[in-house]
């Protein structure tokens, strides 16, 4: 899935049952404190809380749901 965050967007915090997959196409976005650039690759654990994330300037990001295993 794609998701689309427009300058100056967040992502409320949220929780996932599943493993989730980040990959950033373009733009970029914080979240505690560290910085998702284009090309970013991030894996969310299954469980996981995910903290807020926001973007400055907005950002493009492909969401892989599918478990890794």
């Amino acid at each position: 899935m794609l998701v689309r965050l427009h300058p100056g967007g967040r992502a409320a915090p949220h929780y996932h049952t599943a493993t989730v997959q980040h990959y950033v196409l373009e733009g970029e976005y914080e979240s505690k404190g560290k910085i998702y650039g284009a090309g970013t690759y991030r894996l969310l654990p299954a469980d996981a809380d995910v903290a807020e994330m926001t973007t400055q300037n907005g950002v493009t990001i492909l969401m892989i749901y599918d478990p890794v295993a």
